[in-house]
């Protein structure tokens, strides 16, 4: 991530690598089923949750770095997923470096804290409640601080109300996080973000190039709205998503050699 960077990249594009999909691999097939699914007894059908996809990345700078970035403000992942014992939606986010309160860790709100948690497409008002979206500015500190060391694992239902906050001035180290997701077909399609081709790809296989790249355009067209897409990526995207097969091929060609050499 470090490295793209340099090279004006934003950190969705680490996922071009194998590091992201073996960390992604290895929590959905092993962690998913141990540490969520065996606690959900009405999710217990072997492989109703399913890794989809649904990549991001961040590198939130410290305060006195000369690059802005920060996480993402309180939002709910999936606010129309069903009010069920078993989310059929899970967000999975591993910290890369020490996540911790001056750099940027994750906030939780409690569901059982949070009166707009069953509510769908609920956009808590923060004007008349202040810093709060939960209720008065005395209820923020029912927020929940998830410090985490490097390497560990977060997991919530698509309906946890949930944010990053800008790091303080004591953070000594950028946080750099990597997020992907797993569903059940029934709510969300996990294959909805793999590239269309004639043999439909396995769940869990190893994605070509060219395969990651159509990825990261669909996650960072989907999130352009908080993270812009620089220059750089969007001729890529632009050339990469022209008509003629092997043109894109040709690209993901010329992609591979700049990035992995």
């Amino acid at each position: 991530i470090n490295w793209l960077e340099t090279l004006g990249f934003p950190p969705i594009w680490c996922i071009i690598f194998d590091e992201a999909w073996l960390i992604s691999t290895f929590i959905s097939d092993y962690w998913v089923p141990r540490a969520v699914v065996k606690r959900c007894s009405v999710c217990s059908k072997k492989g109703c949750l399913r890794f989809n996809y649904d990549f991001w990345a961040w590198k939130v700078h410290t305060k006195t770095s000369t690059q802005h970035a920060s996480g993402w403000g309180y939002h709910r992942d999936r606010e129309n997923m069903p009010i069920s014992t078993a989310p059929p939606y899970v967000s999975l986010w591993v910290p890369l470096t020490d996540a911790t309160t001056d750099n940027s860790c994750i906030r939780v709100l409690p569901a059982s804290l949070d009166e707009h948690y069953a509510t769908t497409n609920s956009k808590p008002s923060t004007r008349k409640r202040k810093r709060s979206p939960c209720g008065s500015d005395s209820k923020s500190v029912i927020w929940k601080e998830m410090e985490i060391k490097a390497g560990g694992i977060l997991g919530w239902s698509g309906r946890l109300l949930h944010e990053a906050k800008p790091p303080t001035k004591r953070a000594m180290f950028p946080r750099l996080s990597l997020a992907f997701a797993v569903s059940c077909a029934e709510f969300e399609d996990p294959t909805m973000r793999l590239p269309s081709r004639e043999e439909k790809v396995k769940l869990g296989d190893c994605l070509s190039v060219k395969e990651r790249l159509q990825v990261i355009a669909v996650q960072s067209w989907t999130y352009e709205h908080r993270v812009p897409i620089p220059e750089v990526a969007r001729k890529i995207f632009a050339e990469f998503e022209a008509d003629d097969v092997e043109c894109s091929d040709d690209v993901a060609d010329d992609v591979a050699n700049v990035l992995m050499t």
